[in-house]
């Protein structure tokens, strides 16, 4: 089920706006004031170039499960973080077991950031890089590489989630150093979720790569090992 603020956001946007009538602009004192509409219409068009997996449409960083003080602690730091987001701050590099909530808590932040007016994506790692390739050996599509990369740094937030979980070979590794360091120099923000910890990183990347990371992020924001999707399950067994 997706997010209710963004069901009534949809909802907002199909009627016809009874201020302006469809006109985004309200006059007032002889000026054109942008009407409420105008903000709806924006706000959904920036949660659609988002790309947020229907998976995570329902998710936020209320109905993160504190299943333990792990948990708990977790859900804290994210309100925090996203109350005192600026471009720019320091990101968050969660670490922790396949189902233990990270990519819930790291697309909460997002959707968070989206409604506070914050531009943002979400990328899964391995489809990204798919991509690249699928685009950087084909002279008729390698336009589509420079407008992809172009886009990421244009938002606010980054979500890369599943770093780590690609096949690793001395391509991957030249392109993830690539993306990183683009994000590194240009002081963007970025959220990275991974299964494997730094150590692992390293020998996977390079510590090129990995040094960036720690740099740009939080990385003390270990998950309980235990698998979020299971213990949530059982909630209702």
């Amino acid at each position: 089920m997706l997010d209710e603020r963004i069901i009534q956001l949809q909802k907002a946007v199909e009627q016809p706006c009874p201020e302006c009538n469809g006109e985004e602009y309200i006059i007032k004192d002889n000026r054109a004031i942008p009407c409420e509409c105008r903000h709806q219409k924006k706000l959904l068009k920036s949660f659609k170039s988002a790309e947020i997996p229907p998976k995570y449409e329902h998710v936020t960083i209320e109905n993160f499960k504190e299943i333990n003080s792990t948990c708990a602690k977790l859900k804290t730091m994210a309100k925090r973080y996203a109350e005192n987001f600026t471009p720019g701050c320091t990101g968050f590099l969660f670490k922790g077991k396949t189902g233990s909530g990270k990519t819930h808590l790291a697309v909460s932040i997002l959707k968070e950031l989206i409604f506070k007016g914050y531009s943002g994506l979400y990328t899964n790692t391995v489809d990204l890089l798919q991509f690249i390739r699928s685009v950087q050996f084909n002279a008729w599509k390698y336009d589509e590489l420079t407008e992809m990369m172009d886009h990421i740094l244009q938002q606010d937030l980054l979500v890369l989630d599943d770093l780590g979980a690609e096949k690793v070979t001395d391509w991957t590794r030249e392109r993830l150093y690539s993306l990183i360091n683009k994000l590194y120099e240009n002081n963007k923000t970025i959220i990275v979720t991974s299964n494997i910890d730094l150590h692992e990183l390293s020998l996977r990347l390079g510590d090129h790569t990995v040094s960036r990371l720690c740099e740009m992020c939080m990385h003390d924001t270990k998950f309980p090992d235990k698998d979020y999707r299971r213990v949530f399950l059982r909630h209702f067994l």
